[in-house]
Order: C-alpha cells, then sequence, then structure tokens
C-alpha cells in the first residue's frame, strides 16, 4: 500500500513537471535569489568638526551644523547637535559631503561608500575652517 502511495505521488510530480515545461504555468526557483553585500544599503556615517581658529585648534569634537550627502542621484541632509554625528543609509559608492556650521568655511569630503570602509566604524569628518 505504501508504495502505491509513493508511486501515485511521484507519478503526479511527474505530470506537473511536464505541465511546468510545455508552456503551463512557471515553476518558481528553489532557491532564492539573494543580493550581494555590495548591492545592500550601508549606513555612512558623517561629523563636522573645526580646523584652525585661537588654541587649541583642532580639537577633534563634533560641531553642530548641517550635514549634506551628495551623488549617485542623491541629496541628502541632516541637522546634527554639538556632538553628534548624521547617518545616512546609501548603496554602495562614492559621495561628497559637505556642511554648514556658523560662519565656518566648510571644505568637500570624499566619501566612498563600502562594506569594507563603512566597517571601520570611524566617521568621516568634514573640516570647517574657522578664524
Amino acid at each position: 500500500m505504501r508504495q502505491g502511495w509513493l508511486c501515485a505521488t511521484a507519478l503526479i510530480a511527474m505530470v506537473l513537471g511536464a505541465c511546468s515545461s510545455s508552456g503551463g504555468s512557471p515553476v518558481p526557483s528553489q532557491q532564492p535569489a539573494s543580493p550581494t553585500s555590495s548591492q545592500q544599503p550601508l549606513s555612512v556615517t558623517i561629523g563636522i568638526v573645526y580646523v584652525g581658529g585661537p588654541a587649541p585648534g583642532y580639537t577633534g569634537r563634533l560641531v553642530p551644523g548641517i550635514v549634506y550627502l551628495r551623488g549617485s542621484g542623491i541629496d541628502l541632509s541632516r541637522q546634527v547637535a554639538e556632538g553628534q554625528a548624521a547617518t545616512f543609509r546609501v548603496e554602495p559608492g562614492d559621495y561628497t559631503a559637505t556642511a554648514r556650521s556658523g560662519d565656518a568655511q566648510c571644505a568637500e569630503t570624499k566619501v566612498a561608500a563600502s562594506a569594507r570602509a563603512v566597517g571601520a566604524g570611524s566617521p568621516w569628518l568634514v573640516r570647517c575652517q574657522v578664524k
């Protein structure tokens, strides 16, 4: 009895397989497509620091302002408070970060978003010159 049931199941599977290969409904793939890590969005963190000005000059302390991130068809901005950095979710690629903070002159910073660079953990810094 059990052998008959197995034969019937195999026969049904063969018929269904023949139908799908001869123009019937397509059979979905057994293995789901998995995106590669290079296609997954990454978190990129960018902070603002002041350079120059009176002593001590560069302290490495994050200052408040607005961080801008542009490239690969995006134009994003985030406001940051003192001691904080902005985090953006972006596709891997090359971007340009700029900032506004008071009357300081902020330089562009190149951001190469990749799994390796993001894995390093340190934020990219936009340096703003103060007098």
